[in-house]
């Protein structure tokens, strides 16, 4: 469904609409008159013949014309009869200010889902319920309740508290910053409301709109969100800034991965497959989004940087954030250099930063900028002021304004001080040229643009890549998880674990499960020693914590011995625990360990990890994390980005280990999780990783699941 009704309606009617100043009802009306809406208003209330000026009608059935969009604003106990009559008149798109829902307890709850059955019935659209509205600056249309209207622009804001809304329409405003939308999504009722989703798409072609921003609870759909926002980013950066980051909210999961993941984590790796730019405070969030609405991207994706200051404090501190922010500093040429010398006294800076010193006057920022912005070495500039007695900050930003007006690179500004430098920043702002109060700010912000250069050639590099397994194979898998279901399992023993990895073609040991001494003996004679013996349980996800596990057994009477001592310590651990037999698998020369594993995120789905593995797992914490579907290059920067990686490339004359062969099992993981709904977490820990050219193994394998562990549904 379009969501032109709710940004361009041509008719609007507003029940609930009041003639008492102050109230809600009577916000929403003046709202609208005030920013000239064009269309048709309609206010709705049985007991008022005019409102403002505008003829009020009784209820939505004493109109006699096509509704587009009707903003409501009742006591919440006639909300639903209000949403009936809405329907019954064919209007799709509704406005639900009223709060008082699902956020206040069950009775608010039972009526948000009457809400919904309403909805659903006559197939409407809504926004809300406890939303402050939402402003459509292209289309003069102000359908909210805040104090203020937006100023014209080309930033698309929406947010899930109304009161972060009303904070950036008063900062927004003391600075000169304008919207082309302005969306308090409320509480995003289910499946009939409005989304963060469908914002994102509405505005993905948007003409007016050229940065999005987003404060954000949480996320309805993590793959939609994914899959829509990857289309934004290709054209328009997102900023969003998303609460509940610590790791308090993380639940409790059985398996490695899910207890190191934690929902923050998952929200960063969908952020940054999205190419989607994270803020972590306020600051941030419009620091990033004035540069990149004002400002066009640097020419390379690690560009190199001008700074120019008459304060050589700033001009330190600027350069110490260079490198923090992703960019570089630009050398200064010998002709640059020269055309510097004749323009600025002996006693000024002409290597970067270049040093104008303190009595600075309008003219000497203006030849120093002139010549810099000729340089096309120079990818960025960034001008520092401090007000000194000889500076003359207002005619400096005019001087600015007037270079950079065809902005073929990013200029970007820090005037430091108080009420001295007010009426430039102003200034500066208002003619497009974004200004900041301290340099770190204005340097981290130029890194923002180039890091969303470099998110968007991510997307091109990191295409979904599909092993394409065969139904027969997808089969057998579902066929094994019905078997363990049947019998009232969710756990998986680590034999069937095995075996649903190995028909995905991950590589594992030869084993055999004992349920007997005897067998236990006959397998190690089989299979060949030395072995390794494990007791098997699905009530026992780690072996070696009961002492499940035995090692490097090379002789029958060993076998005969170990077997009976892992059953009785698992026992004695785990006294009701369901003992399937002990497993006799090949005993593997010792590798590199390594760690893969998955998780169902409730909001963003399927969660890859891969980091450094064995019993360390938890303690080291070096592990990275994606949302599935990933491809090949992503399996390869989540390797990258480990802090173990460089055992991989081989330290100390070590040959490199088989690092293809970890991002197979990876993809192999990832597609698994995609065909297999039910199976919600495996652990391969450890993945036993050998050198490329490998002869230790049978069969060519470099990396073997060592041990495997899986949890249906």
């Amino acid at each position: 469904m379009s969501l032109d009704a709710f940004f361009q309606p041509q008719s609007i009617a507003i029940v609930g609409a009041s003639r008492k100043k102050g109230s809600v009802g009577y916000s929403i009306v003046y709202n609208i008159l005030s920013d000239n809406y064009s269309g048709s208003i309609y206010p709705v209330n049985p007991y008022a013949d005019s409102i403002q000026g505008l003829k009020c009608y009784k209820s939505l059935t004493n109109i006699d014309v096509n509704i587009d969009l009707v903003v409501i604003a009742v006591p919440v106990h006639i909300v639903v009869s209000i949403l009936e009559e809405a329907g019954k008149k064919n209007i799709k798109s509704v406005i639900i200010i009223t709060a008082g829902f699902r956020e206040v307890g069950e009775e608010g709850l039972d009526l948000e889902n009457q809400m919904i059955d309403i909805a659903t019935k006559y197939k409407m659209k809504i926004l809300g319920p406890n939303t402050l509205g939402l402003i459509s600056t292209s289309h003069n249309l102000n359908a909210s309740f805040a104090a203020s209207s937006a100023l014209k622009g080309n930033i698309a804001f929406l947010s899930q508290s109304g009161a972060f809304c009303t904070a950036t329409l008063d900062w927004s405003k003391s600075v000169g910053v304008g919207f082309s939308y302005f969306v308090s999504l409320g509480n995003k009722i289910k499946n009939c409301g409005i989304t963060e989703v469908d914002l994102l798409e509405y505005w993905k072609n948007d003409p007016h709109t050229k940065v999005i921003l987003a404060y954000l609870e949480e996320i309805s759909n993590g793959q939609e969100f994914m899959r829509v926002a990857r289309e934004v980013t290709e054209t328009k950066p997102i900023v969003i800034i998303k609460s509940g980051r610590t790791t308090a909210g993380a639940k409790a999961a059985s398996s490695h991965t899910g207890s190191l993941a934690g929902s923050d984590i998952a929200y960063e790796a969908l952020f940054k497959q999205s190419a989607v730019l994270r803020a972590y405070d306020t600051e941030e969030l419009f620091d990033y989004a004035v540069a990149l609405a004002l400002m066009p991207l640097p020419s390379s994706l690690s560009p190199k940087i001008v700074i120019v200051t008459n304060a050589g404090g700033f001009g330190i501190m600027a350069t110490d954030a260079i490198d923090e922010a992703g960019l570089r500093l630009s050398s200064v040429s010998d002709t640059t250099i020269e055309k510097l010398k004749r323009v600025l006294p002996d006693t000024a800076s002409f290597r970067n930063p270049i040093d104008l010193i303190g009595d600075a006057s309008p003219q000497r920022y203006y030849d120093a900028l002139k010549i810099l912005l000729k340089d096309n070495e120079m990818e960025g500039i960034i001008v520092l002021l401090s007000p000194q007695a000889q500076t003359n900050p207002p005619e400096i930003a005019s001087k600015i304004v007037k270079l950079v007006k065809d902005k073929e690179k990013p200029v970007l500004c820090s005037f430091s001080g108080g009420d001295s430098v007010e009426d430039a920043r102003k200034h500066l702002m208002v003619n497009g040229v974004p200004v900041y109060p301290f340099p770190e700010r204005a340097v981290h912000a130029m890194g923002v643009l180039s890091k969303y250069n470099q998110l968007k050639q991510g997307l091109e590099e990191n295409k979904p890549f599909n092993l394409n397994i065969t139904k027969k194979k997808q089969d057998q898998v579902k066929k094994l998880i019905k078997k363990v279901k049947n019998d009232f399992r969710t756990t998986l023993t680590e034999q069937e674990a095995k075996q649903i990895a190995n028909i995905y073609g991950i590589p594992v040991p030869k084993e055999d499960l004992a349920q007997l001494k005897e067998e236990a003996i006959d397998h190690a004679k089989k299979i060949g020693y030395p072995i390794v013996m494990k007791i098997v349980s699905p009530d026992i996800m780690h072996k070696t914590d009961v002492g499940g596990v035995k090692l490097n057994i090379k002789t029958k009477e060993e076998v005969s011995k170990y077997f009976d001592e892992i059953i009785l310590s698992s026992r004695a651990k785990v006294p009701n625990a369901d003992i399937k037999g002990v497993l006799i698998t090949e005993y593997l020369p010792k590798a590199k360990e390594f760690f893969i594993g998955m998780t169902r995120d409730p909001q963003v789905g399927v969660l890859l990890a891969v980091g450094l593995g064995g019993i360390y797992v938890e303690i080291m914490k070096d592990v990275t994390f994606r949302v599935a579907p990933i491809s090949i290059a992503e399996g390869r920067s989540m390797l990258e980005e480990l802090r173990s990686y460089p055992l991989l490339t081989g330290v100390r004359g070590e040959k490199p280990a088989d690092i293809d062969a970890i991002i197979d099992v990876l993809l192999r993981i990832c597609q698994l999780a995609l065909d297999q709904e039910e199976i919600v977490e495996i652990d391969i820990n450890p993945l036993f990783v050998y050198e490329n050219d490998s002869k230790k193994l049978p069969n060519n394998r470099t990396v073997v699941a060592l041990d495997v562990k899986m949890v249906v549904r």
